[in-house]
């Protein structure tokens, strides 16, 4: 099954199961191997991509006898946040931690939200 092939299969599969999110896949075809890149703004987690990934490539080793989850046959994703997302999330941490004095660093603040929008989905 070639790179283009998997991602079509990957394209279908998140459209199904997150029809409001605008994913990018995209293939390439090097001479050791494939890979397939999926990134998208906002939307679900990676965990429930990932999910998402894992069942269907169960479902195409079963279908096409092949091995996908090879070092050589890579799948690769990346969600980033959009400004809108990040400031909605600040804005609860910020509250959150409002009446907390000694809890007012930057730093500290920035990798709350990061923590928080990793676990959050955006649909």
């Amino acid at each position: 099954m070639t790179a283009a092939d998997r991602a079509k299969h990957i394209r279908t599969e998140l459209k199904a199961m997150f029809p409001r999110t605008k994913f990018s896949i995209r293939s390439s075809s090097y001479s050791m191997g494939t890979d397939v890149h999926i990134k998208w703004t906002d939307g679900p987690t990676e965990e429930a991509v990932q999910n998402v990934i894992e069942c269907l490539t169960e479902d195409l080793k079963r279908s096409y006898d092949i091995d996908l989850d090879t070092q050589y046959n890579g799948i690769s994703l990346t969600r980033n946040i959009s400004d809108e997302a990040w400031n909605l999330v600040k804005q609860e941490v910020l509250k959150t931690f409002e009446n907390h004095p000694c809890i007012n660093e930057a730093s500290f603040i920035d990798r709350k939200i990061s923590y928080e929008l990793e676990d959050r989905q955006f649909l």
